[in-house]
């Protein structure tokens, strides 16, 4: 979980991203320790783990929090169709 393999470029676009003023964020199942990843961390504005929120994906909670706290770094109210959701697990 603190070893991810990175598809190529990934770091660097999350960087991108968070340049250009999106809000970068994590949903994760598990029990990463993001500070052990400094490649994404520095690009990351915010993390919401299920177990903080007592549900798994694909439960809709975790992603109503995940879209609060891009609202709270974003200022401003934000929309399920403003965001993206890029995972590993179609099912999740």
């Amino acid at each position: 979980r603190n070893r991810p393999v990175y598809f190529e470029g990934a770091p660097d676009l999350l960087k991108g991203l968070k340049s250009q003023g999106v809000a970068v964020g994590v949903i994760s199942d598990g029990f990463a320790e993001l500070e052990k990843m400094p490649e994404i961390n520095c690009s990351l504005d915010f993390a919401v783990f299920s177990k903080d929120v007592g549900a798994s994906k694909p439960d809709p909670k975790l992603f109503q929090v995940a879209i609060s706290k891009a609202e709270e770094v974003l200022g401003r109210p934000c929309t399920p169709a403003e965001c993206v959701m890029v995972g590993d697990s179609y099912q999740k």
